[in-house]
């Protein structure tokens, strides 16, 4: 097999290997606001700009719309600390109190 072939051949596996990892690592489901709970650590985080979510003024908010929007929020223990707020503030570039 020549040189360049069997690059190439390496470089489509590892390739395919980064998007199939990437396409696991996360099921692509959120809720209405955006986010979802990670299973392995019970973080909620955000993936993507909720209206719904933008329009809350505190983090206790956030809580209650979780509780009230999110079907997994009882299997949780939902409160400020789990919330990803790195991710929220990636998604809607504030800081709540």
């Amino acid at each position: 097999m020549s040189k360049k072939i069997f690059s190439c051949l390496i470089a489509i596996i590892l390739s395919l290997t980064f998007v199939f990892h990437d396409a696991d690592a996360h099921s692509g489901r959120t809720d209405q606001l955006g986010g979802h709970f990670v299973s392995k650590t019970g973080q909620y985080h955000f993936h993507s700009y909720s209206s719904i979510t933008n329009k809350a003024k505190t983090k206790k908010a956030v809580v209650n719309l979780i509780l009230n929007y999110n079907s997994s929020a009882d299997n949780y223990e939902v409160n400020v600390k789990i919330i990803d707020w790195a991710s929220y503030k990636r998604i809607y570039n504030k800081n709540l109190k």
